[in-house]
Formats: structure tokens, C-alpha cells, sequence
């Protein structure tokens, strides 16, 4: 789901006061954290820990071509770890932690984001895994809280993005100073590859909140603000203030200011369109160079992407639609050219989101529990089946996990035929978009498994 820029504002400009982070306590309490929790993992697992410190990146102006940010690491990517799903049922990873856990997903492997505090410094960390579960590069010199994401770039090279923050104190005349700055890491080795500064200014003396400035804004260990374009290439971030945004280039740090890009979608960045400084539909445009390529018809604003899942690729767009009233239905358009392929007609069941797996679009209500859900072929919009009186959960590999009669069944996302069921429990889990299940238990135990 995209995250508008509004939804975000109020929470973003609690950032602008910065943070101060001991990083030599982080590194210290989570070298030792990362000893112990570790041990669980499978076979052969290793972390490595990231040393170095963030470079910050000369800021850059406004400007049709992206400004490069500045680079610490060699372009030559290392080899990445694991990148094929093992077989379902295939435990990854079990630990014990402590704090606030997440797990997020590029498509390939999973990042934990461990959110900790300790003495009122940060203790927690970012850690990357391949697809077999394997412990890859691990951050602590980051602000844990605001999350991470999970990119695969264009050459293949998988990456973690992270912020942080520093605050300066007043010294007399001279006022009190912060800054954000976005570093993007090598997941395998942690290697810094580039950091581009987001906000830089002066501050209220008293505005240093201390670290845990984005546990409000996290968005369940997601980067908030950030998205990303379906080939990895470029990437919307709205974090700043007043309403700045930056459309950045993920393999060189090259940023390009923007005041109405809202979010990357698919191969283009949706903008406002403005009339009169007022929001009235939603625009298309190339994510190098910020041009207007289309108008997406029945689009008042450009949040309205962000009220139901939506699937995108460079190519397809596919996205519940709300014409008026409580009707909604599914619509699938070209991209960039935003011309429609399909529509669907009326439903045996209120559609008001998406989900895609394979060739088949999920429809299913997020608003409601239970009412049904059905599959739909990406390439016609042609209603393949239907499963009544059933709450979606999860989508992946070709299959997709329904909640129905108290029990959870998955079916093949093609046929809607049964594939298996669990008749334990009835309450949907944590499935990723590659098909990987992660709980975290009361009792600090966090559970990573190959569900789909």
C-alpha cells in the first residue's frame, strides 16, 4: 500500500528536530546482542556488522536530471547470497529478541528490524537474510526506529536504505542545527554505497528528541515515506519538510527535488495535479526526469492509489476503483500511457482491494471480514472463481491463503482449488510478498518460515 505524503506530513516534521545517537554504545550492546540472538539461526549464519560511519552527501537543488550523492563504496556489486524460496514448510530463522520486531521484504530474503533501547541509546539493528535464512550484512549505526527498505536494483544487487539524524545544540548566537540523511547499504556485506542528505536546517534549542524519533511514523518497520519503482531503478521518498519531496536514483544517490510527487508506482511517479494550488487528479510522470506522461482518468487525487492494495509492474497497473457510492470494481491500465486494458462489470462480492500472484488478481473487501473473495485473470479481467463468506489473507508464489469457516485454506491462485488447510486457528498470519511467514511471540521469540 502507498503512503501518501499527507498522511505522513504531521508525523515527518516531528523529525526535524533530529536526534543524537551514541553510536559507539550501539555498536557495543548490539555486537553483543547480535552474539546471542544469533545463534539460532541456521546453519552457517553470520552477521556482518557495519563499522563505518555515514558519509553525508552535499545537498542539491532542484533540477531537471538527478545530482549524484556521494559514493563510499565500489559499484562492483558482491555476490549475492541465496535468492531462490527454499520449499514451503522450510523453517528460516527462530531467535530470542527483545524490543519491537518487524520483518519486511524486497522480494528476496527478509530484514529484520529490531527496535531497542537501552540507557536511552539505541541497541537494536537492521539485519538482511537471503532467501535460505542466512545472516547477511547487519546495521547499528542507523535510526532503527524509522524502519528500513528492502530494494533489489536494477544490476541485481540487493540493498537496505536507512536514516539518520543529527542535532546540534545551540552554542550562543549560533542556533541549534538538524539534518536527515538516507544511506543506502550492500546487503550482503553492509558496505555504505551512497548517502544523500533529505533536510538540513536550523532548529528550536530545545527540538533534540533523542533516538526513537520515528517509532510513531514506522509503518510496521517499513522506511517511512519511501517507495520504490517495480525495477528497483528509482525511488519517491517524502520525508521533509514543508512539503519537499525527493525522486532518487537507488544506484547512484542522485536526488531530484519534486513538490508533487506523492509515490513511485510501477515504472512512473504519481503527482498531484494542481489547479489553483488545489489538488484536483492525479498525473504520471518519468521517474529520471520528472516529465508528465499521462492523466489517469477517475483519479480525483492521487491518495485515492493508496485506499486499496494495488499491484504494479513496470508495464501493468492493476488497482480497485471507486467510481462513487459503495460500488467499487478492478481496473487494470497500461503503464506509462495509463490506458485502460479491463475493467471488471458487477461482482458476487464488494471488491475494495487488490492482490496479484502469478497471472491471477485477488479481489477481496478489506473493510469487512468476511464477504468472499475472487480470482481474476491479470490479462482479461475474466472472474476465474470465487470463494464466499471468506477473509483474504495473503498471496505469493502462486498461491493464495483465505480465512474461512474458522480454519485457513490455501488454495491454488489459479483454480481456487484447495491445496491444503489448518483447522487450528481460523486468524491470518504474517505472510510476505515473497511467501515468507514471520511471527514474533510475548515471550521475545521471532519465527521465520517459507509459508507459500
Amino acid at each position: 500500500m502507498i503512503c501518501s505524503r499527507r498522511e505522513h506530513r504531521d508525523a515527518d516534521r516531528a523529525l526535524t528536530g533530529g536526534s543524537v545517537i551514541s553510536r559507539a554504545a550501539v555498536a557495543t550492546l548490539f555486537a553483543v546482542s547480535v552474539a546471542i540472538s544469533l545463534a539460532g539461526c541456521s546453519s552457517g549464519s553470520t552477521a556482518a556488522s557495519k563499522s563505518s560511519l555515514p558519509v553525508t552527501a552535499t545537498r542539491t537543488t532542484d533540477q531537471s536530471s538527478p545530482a549524484p550523492a556521494e559514493t563510499t563504496a565500489s559499484a562492483n556489486p558482491t555476490s549475492p547470497g541465496v535468492t531462490t524460496p527454499p520449499a514451503a514448510g522450510t523453517t528460516l530463522l527462530q531467535n530470542q529478541l527483545s524490543g519491537a520486531v518487524k520483518v519486511v521484504t524486497g522480494g528476496v530474503g527478509f530484514t529484520v528490524v529490531q527496535d531497542l533501547e537501552q540507557n536511552d541509546t539505541q541497541a537494536g539493528g537492521i539485519t538482511a537474510y537471503d532467501a535460505a535464512g542466512t545472516a547477511e550484512a547487519t546495521l547499528t549505526d542507523v535510526d532503527v526506529s524509522c524502519g528500513a527498505a528492502d530494494v533489489v536494483l536494477p544490476t541485481g544487487r540487493r540493498v537496505l536504505l536507512a536514516l539518520t539524524h543529527a542535532y546540534s545544540p545551540a552554542q550562543g548566537v549560533n542556533p541549534a542545527t538538524q539534518s536527515t540523511t538516507l544511506h543506502e547499504y550492500a546487503a550482503t556485506d553492509g558496505d555504505e554505497l551512497w548517502a544523500a542528505q533529505l533536510t538540513s536546517g536550523t532548529t528550536d534549542a530545545s527540538a533534540d528528541p533523542g533516538p526513537g524519533v520515528c517509532n510513531s511514523s514506522t509503518g510496521g518497520g517499513a522506511l517511512p515515506g519511501f517507495s520504490a519503482t517495480a525495477d528497483g531503478n528509482y525511488a519517491v521518498e517524502t520525508l521533509a519538510p514543508s512539503g519537499q519531496v525527493w525522486v532518487i536514483d537507488l544506484t547512484t544517490g542522485a536526488k531530484r527535488a519534486s513538490r508533487t510527487a506523492e509515490a513511485a508506482l510501477g515504472g512512473v511517479v504519481v503527482d498531484d495535479k494542481l489547479s489553483d494550488g488545489s489538488v484536483v487528479g492525479a498525473t504520471f510522470s518519468d521517474p529520471r526526469t520528472g516529465r508528465t506522461v499521462a492523466t489517469p482518468s477517475n483519479i480525483a487525487d492521487p491518495k485515492d492509489f493508496s485506499n486499496g492494495a494495488t499491484y504494479a509492474t513496470e508495464s501493468t497497473l492493476v488497482m480497485a476503483l471507486n467510481p462513487g457510492g459503495s460500488e467499487y470494481s478492478i481496473r487494470s491500465i497500461r503503464l506509462p500511457s495509463a490506458t485502460v486494458n479491463w475493467t471488471t462489470g458487477q461482482t458476487p462480492y464488494q471488491v475494495s482491494d487488490v492482490s496479484v500472484t502469478g497471472q491471477t488478481v485477488i479481489g477481496w473487501n478489506h473493510f469487512e471480514d468476511a464477504t468472499g473473495v475472487l480470482g481474476y485473470d491479470l490479462n482479461t479481467g475474466h472472474k476465474l472463481w470465487a470463494v464466499g463468506n471468506s477473509q483474504f489473507c495473503a498471496a505469493a508464489n502462486g498461491k493464495a491463503v483465505v480465512s474461512v469457516n474458522g480454519q485457513l485454506a490455501v488454495l491454488d491462485a489459479r483454480t481456487g482449488k484447495q491445496l491444503s488447510f489448518d483447522p487450528s486457528t481460523g486468524s491470518c498470519p504474517n505472510v510476505l510478498s515473497n511467501g515468507v511467514r514471520w511471527s514474533y511471540g510475548s515471550d521475545g521469540t521471532l519465527s521465520v518460515d517459507q509459508y507459500l
